[in-house]
């Protein structure tokens, strides 16, 4: 379905671009998918679990505990689509918002899954996701804007 994957699209460019403006518009928009996968028409392209992005939206817009449900329903979900790349993503999502959050348990976690992320990332050769990683911040590092102007 198109729209379903147009509305994953604008989610993942709010939380790449760390603009929080239209995050909750797009994550009320989105939230009724949840659970599915997103595709283009005619399914030529996969982006994978609607929770993911779901999960990115409800980070930026500050619900730690939504964010939580979904990146652990998008990281089950492409588990049991065995889709290795998308779950190497999900992953290295899942640990970054873990390492922001910073709580104590959730860098032990992080560190667990930014693991997995690398092992799938490398046995696939995603260059651009070791990369990524290796070029990633501390925690400490803000890595969201927000407000009016975002």
């Amino acid at each position: 379905m198109v729209y379903v994957w147009a509305l994953a699209m604008l989610a993942r460019a709010c939380v790449e671009l760390g603009t929080s403006r239209h995050a909750r518009t797009i994550y009320e928009a989105l939230a009724p998918y949840a659970g599915r996968v997103a595709v283009a028409a005619g399914a030529v392209m996969c982006a994978g679990s609607v929770d993911l992005y779901l999960a990115g939206l409800a980070a930026l817009s500050g619900d730690g505990d939504a964010g939580e449900r979904h990146y652990a329903a998008a990281v089950a979900c492409h588990r049991r689509l065995e889709a290795r790349p998308l779950l190497a993503r999900a992953l290295a999502e899942y640990a970054q918002f873990l390492r922001d959050r910073g709580r104590g348990a959730d860098l032990h976690r992080a560190g667990q899954a930014l693991a997995e992320a690398g092992a799938i990332a490398a046995s696939c050769a995603m260059t651009g996701l070791t990369e990524k990683r290796a070029e990633r911040p501390s925690a400490s590092t803000p890595q969201r804007r927000s407000g009016a102007g975002s």
